[in-house]
């Protein structure tokens, strides 16, 4: 869930600094280039703890990730109402089966 937010909140830093000024990069507590290198970093991280566990919760990680990409990376976001809500629902069934999968 971390690497979804944090590329979440690199995608639009000035909507959050109105919307959200306590988040670490409106408040300065980390630079957009650190939060983006940390957020690309997360991915291997993850897919590095999630065979810790199982395959399975290696795919589910892997779905998470794909879903975040096209979310945000590919305008997922920006698109037609379905294909956003589509998008959000098969992010976090992914986060869910993989948080079910470890638990």
């Amino acid at each position: 869930m971390l690497q979804c937010d944090t590329s979440n909140q690199t995608l639009n830093p000035a909507e959050d600094s109105v919307n959200k000024p306590y988040r670490p990069l409106p408040s300065g507590r980390i630079s957009l280039r650190a939060a983006i290198r940390l957020r690309w970093w997360l991915i291997p991280t993850c897919f590095i703890l999630s065979t810790c566990y199982s395959a399975a919760t290696l795919v589910s990680s892997v779905l998470v990730v794909a879903f975040t990409i096209w979310y945000n990376e590919c305008r997922g976001h920006s698109q037609h109402w379905l294909v956003r809500n589509m998008l959000n629902a098969a992010g976090i069934a992914s986060f869910q089966a993989g948080a079910t999968l470890v638990a």
